[in-house]
């Protein structure tokens, strides 16, 4: 019992194996009873390790016994329903926001049918399934970084090298010294599976690329310094991933309110994009391909119940949203359709729950000439012109026209 109270004080408390040899420790446990029997560091560590196997074996036999959780979406959709119903709010469901696993799409459509025969389904479902943003960002992103992982390695592990050991560590401040680098950034070692981590691990790798360069000058062992072409290209993939990075831990707030940042967000990530597959370095050229790839294939309709939240914005209405799709890669016919599908989702959406009838009010809204475009990262510079150039007709429009014209 002595021993296994002192392993369990060591594990509880993180001490150190030593603890246990410590002079004032054994004089303590002297004192309580006369009688014990001091163990060494190495005995500590053994009965530590046969309390880790034992709590592994019991934890283990519980997660054996334990519910098998449903990974099909027939199931969840079932437990789902079950749910709604249980909590009474089965008819009062709009909106469903599920990350991208395929199942998650037999779900949707089962729930569905379910809200169909309840009457319950609003605007025949076109609303119902909300892809998670955050989960997007992150299959683009991954999609992008395997197209430059051979930079990227070459910088993870110069990192594992500093961090390696403590002689490396010392070798590589006086560098710093040296070079009297002042960013104050800790050497940040990435998660292979986060890219968020790995653009942080980036980040502060070019913080110090000068010291890095150095290292390798001094010290003959090091060999996976990046060459000056590698960090041009470092620099471009971070600059990349920065607004992703941004994008990504506003999308994830739990404090404030998201839907309304989503229209902006995703336009912008659209227009780094296209920047970027105009590169004249043909590595980042093809990262950018292989993201717009992703993005096309979950984002090529933005969202439309999230793109009525800027639409509903006193600040910018319809009319950013057509700014905004002025400014990307794609034809005048291209732009309409996409506006058009937007707007005549809003008013289903509309006149079907609040019954506000209404005429179509695109036409009204196409301004007398449109010279606004090109792929510049100004992002929101020129809005306030772009908006001058529109005439609407206020005279025979519904109160949602009028609203968000």
């Amino acid at each position: 019992m002595y021993r296994e109270m002192l392993a369990i004080s060591i594990i509880k408390h993180n001490y150190p194996f030593s603890y246990v040899e410590h002079e004032e420790t054994r004089k303590l446990h002297k004192f309580i009873h006369g009688d014990v029997k001091f163990i060494t560091r190495n005995t500590a560590k053994a009965d530590v390790l046969k309390i880790y196997e034992r709590e592994k074996m019991i934890i283990k036999d519980k997660l054996e016994k334990s519910y098998t959780p449903p990974h099909s979406g027939s199931i969840l959709a079932e437990h789902l329903i079950n749910f709604l119903a249980d909590w009474g709010i089965e008819k009062k469901v709009f909106t469903i926001t599920l990350d991208n696993a395929k199942y998650n799409d037999i779900l949707v459509d089962r729930l569905k049918g379910h809200l169909r025969l309840n009457n319950a389904l609003v605007c025949d479902g076109d609303f119902t399934h909300v892809r998670c943003s955050a989960h997007v960002l992150n299959l683009i992103v991954q999609a992008g970084l395997k197209a430059i992982e051979g930079a990227i390695e070459k910088v993870r592990e110069s990192v594992k090298y500093v961090r390696a050991s403590a002689a490396r560590k010392y070798k590589f401040a006086e560098c710093i010294q040296i070079l009297s680098l002042q960013c104050g950034k800790h050497v940040r070692q990435d998660i292979v599976t986060r890219w968020n981590s790995t653009y942080l691990m980036l980040d502060c790798a070019l913080a110090y690329q000068r010291a890095y360069t150095r290292l390798a000058l001094v010290d003959s062992v090091f060999k996976t310094s990046p060459s000056e072409e590698e960090w041009a290209r470092v620099e471009i993939i971070t600059r990349l991933l920065k607004p992703f990075y941004e994008i990504t831990t506003l999308f994830s707030g739990s404090s404030y309110p998201t839907s309304n940042l989503y229209f902006h967000h995703v336009w912008r990530i659209q227009l780094y994009i296209e920047e970027e597959m105009c590169n004249a370095d043909q590595v980042i050229s093809d990262m950018a391909k292989d993201m717009k790839e992703k993005f096309d294939k979950y984002w090529k309709n933005y969202s439309m119940i999230l793109s009525f939240a800027v639409i509903l914005d006193p600040r910018y209405k319809v009319k950013l949203v057509e700014y905004c799709f002025s400014k990307l890669n794609m034809t005048f016919e291209e732009r309409e359709m996409k506006l058009k599908c937007i707007v005549d989702g809003m008013h289903k959406l509309y006149d079907t729950e609040y019954n506000i009838q209404s005429k179509t009010m695109h036409d009204s809204l196409i301004p007398e000439s449109s010279n606004v475009g090109g792929n510049t990262l100004d992002e929101m510079d020129g809005f306030d012109t772009f908006q001058s150039q529109f005439k609407v007709a206020d005279n025979e429009k519904s109160q949602l026209t009028l609203k968000i014209k």
